[in-house]
């Protein structure tokens, strides 16, 4: 589904409005970049997972982050665990909507360590 602001001003800003645009215009490449960011929400520690998307137009670069999922750092072990393969499976379902798509993704890991 294409954003509203992709609607409104047809300036792509996440992978769906990406798409949409890819139909009318070149991509030259796709590239991502896997960090970790941790943040204080309300004295409680979180451990964000972000993908950091970039693509490379023939006209424009745009670039967009997903957050894939988040670690509770004060939680058990073992939930912190199941918290990391739940982001691991969200992002190898975004890595499988760009292969349907057959869009070449450079720099990407298949999974959060």
């Amino acid at each position: 589904m294409r954003s509203i602001s992709y609607l409104l001003t047809g300036e792509p800003s996440c992978f769906a409005d990406c798409v949409d645009y890819l139909s009318d215009n070149e991509l030259i490449r796709a590239t991502v970049e896997l960090k970790n960011d941790d943040t204080t929400n309300q004295q409680i520690l979180i451990g964000r997972r972000l993908g950091d998307f970039t693509w490379h137009f023939r006209n424009r670069v745009v670039t967009y982050h997903e957050e894939v999922g988040g670690i509770v750092l004060t939680e058990s072990p073992g939930r912190q665990q199941k918290s990391l393969e739940n982001a691991n499976r969200r992002l190898e379902r975004r890595l499988r909507d760009f292969e349907h798509f057959g869009i070449d993704l450079e720099g990407h890991e298949a999974r959060f360590e």
